[in-house]
């Protein structure tokens, strides 16, 4: 679950609370029923100027996403990518290479506070596979995840490697290209 799902959710929670304290208000509980209303209100004021004010990811490092995705074991951009997208919930890398086999795209998505998750599309033009890692960072409120698939059939990292290595872009698709 995002971060930011999670906020929205509490939001709902404090809305419902508020719709208690009107019902009591209602039935001449007016002071339990004020008190809720008011703790409802203040509380939904708050998570929602803190989800829209949330201090977001705005700075673009690539040396700081290399070392992230050193750091999980992920694909790093290669050196015929370039930056395509950058906002603050989408930073998007695609590739200017026509060769048959090749690391097509990579997404990076961001939660409220940091990335949620990086999605990597490997592409075999011969063959006609689709090659996808799929990663989701860990916080409190989720596990860690990577999912692979190859034509949108799951198999493990290894056998994703595997195939990586087969299509001779394992080198290129794990190698640092802008090491410092």
């Amino acid at each position: 679950m995002k971060t930011e799902t999670f906020f929205w959710i509490i939001i709902g929670i404090f809305g419902l609370i508020a719709i208690l304290g009107l019902i009591l208000i209602l039935q001449d509980k007016e002071k339990t029923g004020k008190k809720l209303l008011k703790l409802s209100g203040i509380s939904i004021f708050f998570i929602f100027f803190f989800i829209i004010n949330a201090p977001r990811t705005q700075n673009y490092s690539l040396y700081r996403d290399q070392e992230f995705w050193k750091k999980h074991g992920l694909p790093q951009i290669d050196s015929c990518m370039f930056l395509e997208f950058n906002t603050d919930k989408l930073l998007s890398y695609s590739s200017w290479s026509k060769d048959s086999v090749n690391h097509i795209r990579k997404s990076i998505r961001f939660d409220i506070f940091d990335i949620y998750s990086v999605n990597d599309v490997f592409i075999n033009r011969k063959e006609s596979k689709t090659l996808t890692y799929y990663f989701i960072k860990p916080n409190i409120l989720r596990d860690s995840s990577l999912i692979v698939t190859i034509n949108n059939d799951t198999i493990s990292k290894t056998e994703g490697d595997l195939i990586l290595k087969d299509w001779g872009i394992y080198r290129r698709a794990y190698h640092v290209y802008f090491d410092r």
